[in-house]
């Protein structure tokens, strides 16, 4: 809720909070997550984010209360997470995602996803090979495995 009235004063604060509303989500790889999942969880998720190009996203900040939110990040950053991490309750529901890990790769209207702790790269594998955002999928995998 409060996460959601953040969102609408941002919006209304900035113009350029309009604009990107009004432009294509172009976040590609999207690994949903909660602050329940264990430090080491967050940890992986976090690395690959990194290397390949994706953002962590939160439902919301845990207990409505913004101090708590602040304490779970610190710890986070100080334990090594540095990937992006967006709250944003709006790709929760887009997505259906009620437990967490849930990792996606979008491309405008068309996404693949696969649930649970997972491996990232055979996921990326598979959608490179067969999915419905291929291209995504394969920028995704090579940004995942680096310079070769």
């Amino acid at each position: 809720m409060i996460a959601s009235i953040l969102a609408l004063l941002l919006t209304i604060a900035s113009p350029k909070c309009r604009e990107c509303q009004e432009k294509q989500d172009d976040r590609t790889l999207l690994i949903f997550m909660s602050f329940s999942l264990p430090l080491e969880s967050w940890k992986e998720y976090s690395a690959i984010a990194e290397r390949a190009g994706g953002t962590l996203v939160l439902q919301g900040i845990p207990d409505n209360s913004f101090l708590a939110f602040s304490d779970k990040m610190e710890e986070l950053r100080k334990n090594g997470v540095r990937a992006a991490i967006d709250i944003d309750p709006p790709l929760f529901k887009k997505y259906g995602v009620e437990a967490v890990p849930v990792i996606v790769v979008q491309d405008g209207q068309e996404s693949d996803r696969i649930a649970g702790h997972t491996q990232v790269e055979p996921f990326l594998i598979e959608c490179a090979a067969s999915g419905d955002v291929q291209k995504i999928s394969q920028m995704k995998l090579q940004q995942l495995k680096g310079p070769q």
